[in-house]
């Protein structure tokens, strides 16, 4: 089936939600989407079912769809298996345009299963109705406060709009996701858990968030993908949007395509099919979900380089050399200072090694003023497009911590259109997020970062991937 956008809006943007099965009870799963939605301050309508309440969270609650008063764009449906037909049945006839199915016992478990799932799929076929799931986690809006999920727990932290989203076979990482964002003062726009992707799938999630102004970046965790065709329609939408894509993709193995049959009945299919796609669309493959936040982060906090010099700047040399190895490994331009800039330099740092990676010595951490200016002067020479800065644990100092935030806010301001990757303590991660600095606890990490944001250059106009910090 083509992508078609229109009919995916009242999934993702409802502008009215029913909770099929709804409880008062917000540690069960029936109450967690009420809940949700109340603390993310949604506008839309709810209306809970259920012919138990009378009223839930002073909503008033409704014996059925029938007595609902008002149209219904999302319907949640939140019962065991064996009742999901009826309420789908009683959603189409309702007018429902989109249903949720959360529950599992489908595709995923065996061959009645997967009948199962074929008829769910005829219902939402004949009413004209779209569907998420079933065998999913559910989705979340941060942009409308749109929280149909009951992965999200108040112990994750709070997490405020912005421009990553996400689409994931795995609902699991709905939960990693958030933390992660919560952690690094990260904004978020969509999630969406596809599960057994019986109707709306990975294709029509990244085809959506390519034509929202709300997503820059769109991370996808995925096994398999019933039609090819579509997903390139949707990365090639994506390319033409500018939206930075980062795919997580697994089922290489035998064991892993057993695996994704059992969990979300996906044919994980041939990887080299799904790698040429992913080049011919400027796809960035990743290989853990640290990695690919790694790089989200980079890119909302940084913006795509305008170029692909870069300048490493450390007081290690061992760190230098490893930064050295891994970056050219991977064909990452090194710019060298001119000759007139190399002699000011050593007047500044007498023992510094000035071949880029440049050793700054760690002498520079007893002078951090001294380390203003020597970075400034070699960046002032017009000719670096992202910096790397290797400052070991000093950050992790409470008692110098004010100057060197002060420091590298005055870098930023200077040359605010360049992405600084910094090496930094897990505790001061959001303050240099809120300067517009990526910052990581690992100097692998902040090679691979750098390597994508490179990558990323070569496949986007670069223009119009800003940094939203």
């Amino acid at each position: 089936m083509a992508i078609q956008l229109e009919t995916i809006r009242p999934l993702l943007d409802p502008k009215s939600i029913a909770i099929i099965g709804a409880s008062a009870d917000f540690n069960k799963i029936g109450g967690r989407p009420i809940k949700a939605l109340l603390d993310h301050n949604y506008q839309g309508e709810i209306f809970p079912i259920n012919p138990k309440y009378d009223s839930i969270a002073n909503l008033a609650c409704y014996p059925s769809l029938s007595d609902v008063p008002s149209e219904i764009d999302l319907g949640i449906i939140i019962l065991p298996g064996s009742a999901v037909h009826k309420a789908a049945i009683e959603c189409g006839e309702r007018g429902v345009k989109a249903i949720i199915v959360m529950s599992a016992g489908f595709a995923e478990v065996d061959e009645s299963g997967k009948a199962k799932q074929d008829d769910l799929l005829e219902i939402c076929e004949k009413y004209g109705m779209r569907m998420l799931g079933p065998n999913t986690v559910g989705l979340f809006n941060l942009w409308s406060g749109v929280m149909a999920n009951f992965g999200i727990a108040p112990y994750l932290g709070s997490v405020e709009k912005g421009k990553i989203g996400m689409v994931s076979h795995s609902g699991s990482f709905s939960s990693a996701l958030f933390l992660h964002a919560s952690r690094n003062n990260i904004g978020l726009s969509y999630f969406v858990g596809i599960g057994n992707q019986a109707d709306v799938d990975v294709a029509d999630c990244i085809a959506y968030m390519a034509e929202s102004s709300n997503t820059d970046v769109i991370l996808c965790y995925f096994e398999g993908i019933n039609d090819l065709n579509k997903l390139e329609e949707a990365l090639k939408l994506a390319k033409e949007n500018n939206k930075a894509v980062l795919v997580l993709k697994s089922g290489r193995t035998a064991a892993g395509k057993e695996l994704a049959l059992k969990h979300t009945s996906s044919d994980a299919g041939d990887d080299s099919v799904y790698q040429e796609l992913f080049n011919k669309y400027g796809v960035y493959r990743v290989n853990s979900f640290e990695e690919m936040f790694d790089i989200a982060k980079a890119i909302v906090l940084c913006g795509i380089p305008s170029g692909k010099n870069v300048a490493v700047f450390s007081i290690s040399g061992g760190a230098n050399i490893l930064l050295a190895d891994q970056l050219i490994e991977n064909g990452v331009h090194f710019g060298q200072p001119d000759k007139e800039t190399q002699k000011e330099l050593l007047e500044m740092v007498p023992f510094a090694n000035l071949a880029n990676p440049i050793d700054m010595t760690a002498q520079l951490l007893n002078q951090p003023e001294i380390m203003r200016e020597f970075i400034k002067k070699v960046l002032s020479q017009g000719n670096y497009d992202i910096s790397l800065v290797y400052l070991a644990n000093i950050l992790y100092n409470e008692k110098t911590l004010d100057q060197y935030l002060s420091i590298f806010k005055d870098l930023k301001e200077t040359f605010p259109n360049m992405p600084f990757i910094l090496s930094n303590s897990a505790q001061t991660e959001k303050v240099f997020a809120d300067l517009g600095i990526a910052t990581y606890d690992d100097i692998y990490r902040m090679g691979r970062v750098t390597i994508a944001l490179n990558q990323f250059h070569d496949n986007f106009n670069t223009d119009k991937i800003k940094a939203h910090s």
